[in-house]
């Protein structure tokens, strides 16, 4: 199959982009949201090696939000979806504002307030893919008669 398919002009169809990076989203959050970190692993010689464990839960968040932004002038033009979006920001907005305040007066529980505070972030990001993804139907992005599918996954 041919690249000219989601090409106009030179262009890669936005559509195209748009569901590939759903997909990233979709797949990076179907992962065990891991905190960062490293873990030790015995290597078939019997030596002992630090493998880094990246922050699963910073990857899906960051993930969406490049996709909200990426889908914004869409969404503008939605106000109902519009709208639930931005309850959904008022609230990572004060989950932050939270977090911020309870280390600045619990310094000690830093740890435990900031995997509390990612997972809550990890929940409001899955509110936000709702409303990215309800946006997506909306705009028969993911109506198969129209969809685009990467050429090495079709069948």
């Amino acid at each position: 199959m041919s690249w000219n398919k989601y090409q106009k002009d030179n262009y890669i169809d936005f559509r195209f982009i748009a569901l590939m990076q759903y997909m990233t989203v979709c797949t990076e959050g179907s992962k065990e949201m891991t905190r960062a970190g490293t873990r030790k692993t015995v290597l078939s010689d019997g030596s002992v090696s630090e493998v880094d464990i990246p922050n699963q839960r910073e990857i899906f968040v960051n993930g969406v939000k490049v996709f909200e932004i990426m889908m914004l002038p869409n969404l503008r033009q939605n106000k109902v979806l519009h709208d639930r979006l931005n309850q959904i920001l008022s609230k990572m907005e004060k989950t932050s504002q939270d977090y911020k305040d309870f280390i600045k007066q619990y310094p000690k529980q830093k740890e435990n307030a900031s995997n509390t505070y990612e997972m809550e972030m990890v929940k409001l990001a899955q509110e936000k893919l709702v409303v990215l993804s309800d946006l997506l139907y909306h705009l028969s992005y993911l109506d198969e008669s129209s969809a685009h599918m990467a050429p090495d996954l079709e069948m």
